[in-house]
């Protein structure tokens, strides 16, 4: 592995560690730097909390675990329809409390704050009545002392709410927005709140208010004065949402005016279990622990007074009782089967709270998106009387994860960098799925939540970047290896080799292609008169002209062979053109090189004039050799036939020969062929069926000069050899296109005709010549 590369990966690895570092301080409500904990720990907190919901599905739904079960009682819908629209009466209210614990309930929270007075008489009546002398009827219809008086009655047994609008963490926040040391908010305190402090504290001598992360409360909602002070606990009803509104942990600790408040169900967990739990402060501004009654385990909370709630599943996990229910005096009715049954009501904790539609608190949980604000207390509550909070950070746990985002990330790196990108992908599914298995199958269900979602995300980005740098690694050399082979074969021989590497083996199949050869005329005469280095040059330019025109006609160079140019058209692609690219390649070859003809006059001396053979028909192709040395090419009689026009093409003077194979080619594809001339019949040596030799034109001929060489062949083919000639030199004087030369297959038939003249051919001869040069 090259240095930049690990350095790279190490930096990954401690931003991900970092990361993890800046989350569990954060977690643990032991981040001081406010920037971090505003900006950056909020999103890594939502991030690691995606997991954790995803956990919770995962494990379903649990039963509550209290020893004490907890039971919710509604005041739902069909109590309102009953009974009047909420609030109700006082009395009313005392009422349902005493049915509660007439069905012998051990512990009930009024999930609601009683901050409003119940006026029964109008104000101005009531003024009146006393102004009359009346006071004792106004007083007989007043509710909230009956209320009072209850509560009184059950202080020992009855936990009452209060909540807070306004509250701060005090290390993060300025006193502008944080203004708990600030005289007028202290004064605004209700008086009766101290009553409902912690009891029973260490650690909290010197508690510096401007300095903690728990939270603080600067405005408060209390209960009316008279049920303060008839009431013996109470404690903070405010849940703690995280910015997606869903509710994941619990504050047990909120200060006001530098003094802890137990949150609701803290309260009723006291209550409860008979006794109050014992809070440890720290460093006189940090929680350090919570014990409750029983427990031997502190609960797990964070610096801040923050735990993590383990939820046990989605809205009405716990027994339900509707209000109506236990109001109506009536005989009692039958209890559907849906419904829980009262004697449920026996030894319970019981939260009282209004769940009616648009009346109750609604929130949000990882199991749930609508709960009613009573389920989350009974689940903290219940969390709280069975020591089942889920724990998330230990010191073992700590020194686990940063083992294995430091040594165990570094040693997937090492390894996967050894390892193909295929393997990789299947080193990191392995890793995660084996590190989710563990996190949320066997630790989750043990109320341990490992926050693994780092690792998750750092083992995903270690194995994207590995993949990407040997994907882009590959890339380098597929174009490497693309680049140095387009130098000697088609780019679509290497196309084919790089998408499909096992069709590199020795062996070929029989195709229907069309083959060409090219070669330079008088070659040997002018190479002997230039160095090494100007033949070279020359070579070298004259191949990249004609290779680069032979590519876009989708040609597969075979070879080159001397300053002969062999190809193939129709393989390793299969193409139905092939015929017709093949021919206007080499007319496009001719035309090129007749523009530059003066060029290489001018810079090499020397005049370049080419033949081109080209014939269609089946061949082999493949790779053809040994098997340390092979070559994709093609063999075959119509290649040895494609060789031999090329040749005589020279012999016939024109710069194309091919046969009516190729121009069959064309027509059966319901092409138009390029123009052409007829220009012999021959028979090749060792072959028995006559070939049509094809003369493919650069440019349109002159249609009269085709016509008299036309009429010229069928006057030769009749034997009359001085009516051929004349017709022979009069298409030529048309078709020739230099003065004073001859029009090449002409002259080979006015040379020919000559010849016969002498030596008459045999009485059956059919006019085809025999082809006997290469």
């Amino acid at each position: 592995m090259k240095k930049k590369h690990l350095f790279f990966y190490l930096t990954i690895i401690a931003l991900f560690t970092g990361l993890f570092g800046v989350h569990e301080l954060g977690s643990a409500g032991r981040l001081t730097d406010p920037f971090l904990y505003e900006k950056v720990f909020p999103p890594l907190r939502r991030f690691i909390s995606v997991f954790t919901d995803l956990k919770f599905k995962l494990r379903g739904e649990m039963a509550p675990a209290s020893v004490s079960p907890v039971v919710i009682v509604e005041v739902d819908s069909r109590s309102i329809e009953e009974y009047g629209r909420w609030p109700w009466s006082r009395v009313q209210l005392a009422e349902l409390i005493q049915k509660i614990y007439h069905h012998g309930a051990l512990v009930v929270g009024l999930d609601m704050v009683l901050s409003e007075p119940d006026n029964r008489v109008p104000e101005g009546l009531s003024e009146h009545l006393r102004g009359q002398g009346m006071g004792k009827l106004v007083e007989k219809y007043q509710t909230d002392p009956k209320l009072a008086e209850l509560i009184r009655l059950r202080q020992d047994q009855l936990v009452l709410g209060w909540i807070t609008e306004s509250h701060c963490q005090p290390l993060y926040s300025d006193e502008a927005n944080c203004p708990i040391n600030h005289p007028e908010a202290i004064a605004q305190l209700p008086k009766t709140l101290h009553n409902f402090e912690y009891g029973n504290i260490t650690g909290l001598s010197g508690f510096n208010r401007r300095k903690t992360a728990i939270s603080s409360a600067f405005s408060v909602i209390s209960n009316l004065e008279l049920f303060d002070l008839a009431s013996l606990h109470q404690g903070f009803l405010n849940s703690f949402r995280d910015p997606d509104g869903i509710i994941r942990r619990a504050g047990l600790v909120m200060m006001v005016d530098g003094k802890p408040h137990p949150s609701f169900a803290m309260r009723m967990a006291e209550v409860a279990n008979g006794a109050m739990p014992r809070i440890v402060f720290k460093d006189q501004r940090y929680v350090d622990s919570i014990y409750m009654r029983g427990k031997t385990e502190p609960v797990p909370v964070s610096a801040s007074g923050i735990a993590e709630i383990n939820f046990r599943g989605p809205e009405r996990t716990f027994p339900y009782i509707s209000a109506r229910r236990l109001l109506d005096d009536s005989t009692p009715t039958r209890e559907l089967a849906s419904e829980t049954p009262l004697e449920k009501l026996k030894g319970a904790v019981v939260v009282l709270g209004v769940t009616a539609l648009a009346l109750h608190d609604v929130t949000s949980t990882p199991f749930d998106g609508v709960v009613a604000g009573s389920e989350v207390q009974a689940t903290v509550l219940d969390n709280l009387l069975s020591g089942q909070f889920m724990v998330s950070r230990t010191p073992t746990a700590l020194v686990v994860m940063l083992i294995l985002m430091t040594l165990g990330a570094l040693a997937f790196t090492l390894l996967s960098e050894k390892l193909e990108a295929i393997p990789v992908i299947g080193c990191a599914g392995g890793t995660l799925g084996a590190t989710f298995l563990i996190d949320a199958k066997l630790l989750f269900p043990s109320n341990f939540n490992l926050n693994s979602g780092f690792l998750y995300a750092e083992i995903v980005t270690l194995s994207g970047f590995i993949i990407a740098r040997k994907y882009l690694a590959e890339e380098g050399k597929r174009k490497f290896i693309r680049t140095a082979f387009s130098k000697y074969v088609s780019p679509a021989v290497v196309d084919t080799l790089m998408k499909d590497p096992s069709s590199l083996h020795l062996g070929g199949q029989k195709n229907n292609l069309t083959m060409m050869f090219s070669d330079i005329r008088n070659f040997t005469t002018f190479s002997e008169t230039m160095d090494a280095k100007r033949l070279s040059e020359f070579l070298n330019e004259y191949f990249n002209l004609m290779t680069s025109i032979l590519f876009q006609f989708n040609g597969t160079l075979d070879k080159f062979i001397g300053d002969a140019v062999m190809a193939f058209f129709g393989a390793p692609h299969g193409d139905p053109e092939h015929a017709r690219k093949a021919c206007e390649a080499a007319r496009t070859m001719q035309r090129v090189l007749a523009a530059n003809r003066s060029l290489f006059k001018s810079k090499y001396g020397i005049e370049v004039k080419v033949g081109i053979g080209l014939n269609s028909g089946p061949v082999s192709v493949g790779n053809m050799g040994s098997d340390d040395n092979f070559n994709y090419t093609v063999i075959g009689d119509n290649v040895n036939l494609a060789s031999r026009l090329e040749g005589a093409s020279k012999q016939y003077g024109v710069g194309i020969l091919t046969t009516h194979l190729t121009l069959a080619e064309i027509q059966a594809i319901n092409e138009i062929p390029p123009p052409f001339r007829l220009v012999d019949v021959i028979q090749v040596k060792g072959k028995s069926e006559a070939v049509q030799l094809l003369q493919i034109l650069e440019e349109e001929a002159s249609p009269d000069g085709l016509m008299l060489f036309e009429e010229g062949r069928e006057l030769y083919h009749d034997r009359e050899w001085d009516k051929a000639i004349r017709c022979f030199r009069a298409a030529s004087e048309i078709l020739s296109h230099e003065p004073q030369k001859l029009d090449g297959p002409s002259a080979v038939f006015i040379q020919r005709c000559e010849l016969l003249k002498i030596n008459p051919p045999e009485p059956d001869w059919d006019g085809t010549w025999q082809l006997d040069s290469k």
